[in-house]
């Protein structure tokens, strides 16, 4: 099955979304932090990380610039699910190359769920 690497720092919505996942049948890991997703990501090696962008230590962009400028993580697939509605923001997450931008508050749990099992199934890594 497919990891998931959920970079969250508010831990309601952790709950909120290892619950949800959980129900995909989904390998997940959590991260609290940017500088902890960067961790994980040596460790855990996901297939798809679902990204806040307002985080403390290190935020979402950075962790996405990081990401993108290292052969080894680049084709990691990342979602950008955040409430930050700053257009610069998303901009800078696309002009990266992130695979799909949710806003939190505009996305149920259950739609959440049915979009990253269409970008995994739409990139071979589920069926």
């Amino acid at each position: 099955m497919a990891k998931i690497l959920i970079v969250e720092d508010d831990p309601a919505l952790q709950r909120l979304y290892v619950n949800t996942l959980e129900l995909g049948g989904y390998t997940l890991e959590l991260a609290r932090d940017g500088k902890e997703a960067l961790e994980k990501v040596s460790s855990f090696q996901p297939d798809l990380i679902l990204l806040d962008i307002v985080m403390p230590q290190m935020n979402g962009i950075e962790v996405l610039v990081t990401l993108k400028t290292n052969p080894e993580t680049q084709s990691i697939l990342i979602v950008v699910f955040t409430n930050a509605y700053a257009g610069k923001s998303i901009e800078s997450a696309k002009s990266l190359g992130v695979t799909d931008f949710l806003v939190k508050s505009d996305t149920e749990p259950d739609v959440l769920l049915q979009r990253l099992s269409e970008i995994l199934k739409e990139h071979g890594l589920t069926e």
